[in-house]
This record gives structure tokens, sequence and C-alpha cells, in this order.
């Protein structure tokens, strides 16, 4: 195991200012980007530990600890499920690992998944960052291994979904219905994979003649996406599709139907992307679609990446994609 003063030697760079980077303060203190990648990736290269990180482990029995961060928003329920797939696969592997769920509020990562707090961990996942926290993780750099979830970063590993397919599925599966007429109601927050769920079902669908409009909404407001839904006109066809980027967004889209009193069931398809049980709208809709977003298989892939950096140090920064399937 390297020591600062081996790191500050190998790369010709005072003990000081090898200790500023790796404390990750190398911003605050005017040390030049390229000044700290060089230290930073001679610190990985040579194995080094902060002693944080290594007094833990040894307290641990040499198990290594990952800390999940995890947003307290509409999705916090759903960190058993990703945790489901975490355990799943440290079980099959037999290995020795402590998961530590870390809750923090969008736009406040900066806060908690500092440099020195990380240096307690053997790796971290970062969880459904928002555009905020991912600037952050963009302009840091740390030494401790981090995967990100279902976000996308240069330089990172990240766990995702080729969100483009699953538009391009959900516009089949609309056409295979029948309907050539639809709306897209997609979330505000204008996150890349919301983008690229739009844009392949937009272009699947036009493709076949279809005609369709796309109208940003809240997943957190149904009013928003009933505001939405009324600027369209409904007249136009005896079917109308109603495709939904998020699950989330589906309780307001039923709300607008049931309060302009339209024949939900008679009128409407919907097609939504999401991670909730498909009879919990069952009811509602007669033709409800979801293609599922197979949170347990990201959690699994996002342990393994981790298991492999932490072993074998041979995990690209890269996009790994994870396979989804569509249930009627």
């Amino acid at each position: 195991m390297s020591t600062v003063k081996e790191i500050a030697k190998q790369t010709g760079y005072s003990i000081s200012t090898v200790s500023i980077v790796l404390r990750g303060q190398g911003d605050a203190r005017s040390i030049s980007k390229k000044t700290q990648v060089k230290i930073i990736k001679a610190a990985k290269d040579m194995g080094y530990t902060p002693n944080i990180s290594a007094r833990r482990l040894r307290k641990s029995e040499e198990k290594h600890t990952v800390v999940v961060y995890w947003p307290t928003d509409y999705r916090a329920g759903l960190v058993f499920r990703f945790l489901q797939g975490i355990y799943g696969y440290i079980e099959r592997i037999s290995s020795k690992y402590e998961v530590i769920i870390y809750p923090y509020a969008p736009n406040t990562l900066k806060n908690f998944a500092t440099a020195m707090n990380l240096s307690s961990y053997s790796a971290a996942v970062v969880c459904a960052a928002s555009n905020e926290d991912l600037e952050y993780l963009s302009n840091s750099r740390f030494v401790t291994p981090i995967v990100l979830y279902n976000r996308h970063l240069e330089n990172y590993p990240c766990v995702m979904m080729d969100s483009y397919a699953m538009g391009q599925n959900a516009a089949e599966i609309m056409l295979d219905a029948g309907v050539d007429r639809s709306v897209i109601v997609s979330s505000e927050q204008g996150y890349v994979f919301s983008q690229k769920r739009v844009e392949g079902f937009t272009d699947a669908y036009t493709a076949k003649g279809g005609h369709c409009r796309s109208i940003p909404a809240n997943p957190r407001d149904p009013e928003s996406v009933c505001t939405a839904l009324r600027s369209i006109d409904y007249s136009l066809a005896d079917r109308i599709g109603v495709f939904c980027t998020t699950d989330h967004l589906v309780p307001g889209v039923y709300k607008y139907f049931q309060d302009a009193k339209h024949s939900i069931r008679d009128r409407v398809e919907l097609v939504t992307i999401g991670t909730q049980d498909n009879e919990i709208f069952s009811t509602l809709f007669s033709d409800i679609h979801t293609i599922n977003i197979p949170i347990e298989e990201m959690g699994r892939c996002c342990i393994e990446l981790i298991d492999r950096s932490i072993n074998c140090g041979d995990v690209e920064p890269k996009v790994y994609s994870v396979n989804y399937r569509a249930v009627k």
C-alpha cells in the first residue's frame, strides 16, 4: 500500500500538494486540473488507500464498505428493490461487503459526497443525481471508485438502460394497438434519459405515419400534468394515445381524464415506462402497458462494477447497459 510520501516522490510534487489533492481540496487551493488528474491517477495506479478507509477496513476484518447515495424524493421507496439486486450479487459471490444507505436531498450531493467523506468507504454508488449534482461530480476528482446509477457522465462508469430504445418500444406498442395519434407526457426536468425516451418514441412513431406531440409536466405535481393535457385537441381521433416517460406521471393523466369526463377505458391507450407494479393502474385503464425498469438488475450491475474495480481495477468509465422487457 503506497503512502502520500511515495506518491509525491513518484509524481514530483510536494507532499503538501499531494495531500491537498487527495483530500479533495485541489480546486479550493487553486491547484491545476492537470496536476490533480496526474496525482489522482498515480494514487490509483499505486494502490493508495486513505488512512481513514484503511482503519475502517481493519476494524471490519477486511470487509469492503460501499455507500449508496439515494435521493429523498418520490423515488425514495425504490431503494429496497435496488438493495435486493445488490445483496443478491453479494450472496452469490460470497464476498464481505457492507452496504450503507446515505439519503440526500437532490442538489445537495456536494455537501455529503466530499473527497474526505468518501475516503471512509471502499466505493460509492450515486443514484439518480440531479443536473446540479452531476455538475458537481463532473467538476470533482475522487480517489474512491464511484459508479453512477441511471445517469450518464464522462469519466464515470454508468449503469443505465437504452432510453432511446425504450421510447421506440413504447411507439411500437402504441402502433400495434392501432393508435396513430398520441401525446407524449415527459418529465420537465430535462434529464437526458427522459429526452432520449421522447426522441425514440417520436422517431419510431412518425416513421410509421403516426402523429405525436410532446408536452412537459412535473411528475410530482398531478395538476401540472392536467394543465399540459388541456392543450390537446381530443376531437381529432376516436382513440388517443398517451405515452408517459415515467409512471409517476400516470396519476396526473388519470386525474385529467376523470375531471374532463372523458371515457378513459374507451378512448385512451396508455403506455408508460417505470417501476410501479402494473396492477396499481390496471383498474383505471383497460390497456395499460408498462415497460419495466429492472431496478434489481441495475443494482446487481452497480455492485458487480464496484467489485471488479476494487479487486481488479479494470472498470472503464463508460455506459453499462441493462436489458429491460415490456409487459402488458
